[in-house]
């Protein structure tokens, strides 16, 4: 009937529509200003982010070589970069141009810092160390800071009259690339030639000294500290595991491993606790609450400039919308890669299988630890997935405690 006859047109008219935006995507005049429907969907995102990116990498090169001073078009223009590798990591962490341009523009940035440094442009110093954060998402970003090493940084944070924005910068750098297991595993100096004293130290010093007046610098401090702390406590129970497996087929007491197994477990499972947390979780009243305030309403501030996902140390964008999503514990990108990258379910495997033959009093401690870290990974999003993802360990684990509970009747 008519009817359907005029539904079918509107219908070929929204297609032609839509296929038409689709084509423009491609075109060089498309201007991107223009709201449309495909544009609402966010199809067009990633390749005009992707666009920019280049474009950036293309003028950071030439940047720290020119003779000119550095104006306030050049912050503006290290703020869209950080808000195009943002747009990038939130919409395609795996293969966008962050990933691959990474060591470009960590190499870039690194000689713009320098060559600020040299000439005290302070403004274009902060912005050129908040855009080495934020690019810092990606672990080749990562690795190329660490292949040029971290002493440009770590003079920041240990220079005594330096400006307190610098140092919030220098900071929140070090927080991104302690995301990463090598990172942080050169801010602890535990590579091959480790600095004297180390980025940990440093940030410790601050720590300890105290910062008044600066409460977005003490929690960044904090935080990175925390951190340092739980991939200590994960690296102590791996090496309490290899040796426990290398003991596999003994029966001598190891009950100095076990009691050393179990207190890494406990400080492994309250700093889970702790670092999972969402950012809502925490008391409002804290003057620290200032830097989470920005975080919440999905805005950074113009002092700080801190990209949202450094605190989640990872490109999966920002935590979602819904109350629900944000009033629970997250398994962060940083928080995987520290368990995956010290083993923690295959050293939990091994401890189990020692389990039964065990006096019942370090059973007992060991089971206290191990039953509160799998309740608090199992609380978090994304913890039964990161627990699911490795069949065999986990496969192992159930079998093992099925075992236990065949032999003694009980739970």
């Amino acid at each position: 009937d008519i009817d359907d006859e005029d539904d079918m047109k509107d219908r070929r008219d929204v297609m032609k529509e839509t296929n038409f935006e689709v084509e423009d995507l491609d075109r060089e005049d498309f201007d991107a200003s223009v709201p449309s429907f495909v544009r609402a969907l966010g199809l067009g995102a990633v390749p005009e982010a992707t666009a920019r990116l280049t474009e950036h990498s293309t003028w950071l090169g030439s940047l720290h070589n020119t003779n000119e001073v550095l104006e306030a078009d050049t912050v503006t223009k290290l703020e869209g970069l950080s808000q195009d590798i943002v747009s990038l990591a939130q919409r395609a962490p795996e293969n966008a141009a962050h990933v691959h341009l990474g060591p470009d523009l960590a190499r870039t940035l690194l000689c713009l810092i320098s060559r600020c440094m040299e000439r005290l442009e302070f403004r274009p110093l902060r912005a050129a160390l908040q855009a080495l954060a934020t690019c810092l998402i990606s672990a080749t970003a990562a690795a190329e800071l660490l292949s040029k090493g971290l002493d440009t940084i770590v003079s920041i944070l240990k220079a005594q009259d330096g400006d307190e924005s610098l140092k919030l910068a220098a900071l929140q750098v070090l927080l991104q690339l302690s995301s990463h297991v090598p990172g942080m595993e050169a801010v602890l100096g535990w590579s091959d030639a480790p600095s004297s004293p180390t980025p940990y130290e440093v940030v410790l010093s601050l720590a300890l000294d105290g910062m008044p007046g600066q409460p977005r610098s003490e929690y960044v401090a904090l935080t990175l500290l925390r951190r340092a702390g739980l991939y200590e406590a994960l690296a102590r129970f791996d090496d309490c595991c290899l040796k426990l497996e290398a003991v596999e087929g003994s029966d001598a007491p190891q009950e100095k491993l076990h009691r050393l197994a179990a207190e890494a477990l406990q400080d492994i499972a309250g700093l889970i606790e702790y670092l999972s947390q969402p950012v809502t979780g925490r008391d409002v009243q804290s003057t620290c609450f200032l830097l989470e305030d920005e975080l919440l309403n999905g805005h950074v501030s113009v002092e700080s400039k801190l990209p949202p996902v450094i605190f989640g140390g990872c490109g999966a964008g920002p935590a979602a919308n819904d109350p629900f999503a944000q009033g629970q514990h997250h398994l962060y990108g940083f928080l995987e890669s520290f368990l995956m990258g010290r083993r923690l379910l295959p050293g939990l495997c091994i401890l189990l299988r020692r389990l039964q033959r065990m006096p019942p009093e370090e059973r007992l401690l060991v089971f206290r630890p191990f039953q509160r870290l799998i309740c608090t990974l199992l609380s978090c999003t994304g913890g039964p997935q990161f627990l699911a993802a490795d069949t065999s360990t986990i496969s192992s684990m159930l079998k093992i405690l099925q075992s236990m509970q065949g032999e003694t009747g009980r739970k």
